[in-house]
């Protein structure tokens, strides 16, 4: 829960006319491109989208996976849970 409330708070600070990606409260880092077919899910559309960006919740391998919608400011979470593949 903690992981998503400071995801949620940076993505409601993003500006992203002025910033690429938000001011993070909490690590995150992208998949690297040996794992990024693990990170394929269906986005409100129903398309496939990648959704690389994951943020890692500790003790243990869990992690909550999502992309940003630059369009609108915000961020859409595909997964959260074990990481993916392990």
């Amino acid at each position: 829960m903690e992981v998503l409330l400071k995801l949620e708070q940076a993505v409601a600070e993003w500006k992203p006319i002025e910033a690429g990606s938000p001011i993070w409260r909490t690590k995150i880092t992208g998949e690297s491109e040996t794992r990024k077919s693990l990170c394929e899910f269906p986005d409100l559309d129903g398309a496939i989208g990648v959704f690389e960006l994951h943020a890692r919740f500790t003790p243990g391998p869990g992690r909550v996976h999502f992309r940003l919608i630059p369009g609108d400011g915000s961020a859409r979470v595909a997964y959260i849970g074990r990481k993916l593949g392990a």
